[in-house]
């Protein structure tokens, strides 16, 4: 995604991701490390002008302030008591 880096990433849930869901022994600890570590993972990409830049699933699943790249994006949720998704029996519309 054109304007990220490693920076728009919160590297403690990434640490946290590396050593304790995927329990991988060996954490990076400098930057280039890292970059290194999250190309193989899918995380970052090369953008073709020699930048390092956060890949789409690297910003969802880590990025901090999802709101400034995902401004479009949103969610609608709906909650129903039972088993049934009659709007107009749990909300009463005509």
């Amino acid at each position: 995604m054109t304007g990220t880096s490693l920076s728009n990433l919160d590297m403690d849930r990434l640490s946290y991701y590396l050593s304790g869901i995927i329990r991988d022994p060996e954490i990076p600890s400098a930057d280039a490390e890292w970059e290194e570590r999250l190309l193989g993972l899918g995380l970052m990409a090369s953008d073709g002008l020699g930048n390092t830049v956060c890949s789409v699933a690297g910003v969802v699943c880590f990025g901090i302030n999802l709101g400034v790249f995902f401004w479009q994006a949103g969610l609608r949720v709906m909650a129903f008591s039972g088993t049934t998704k009659n709007i107009r029996q749990h909300w009463m519309l005509y």
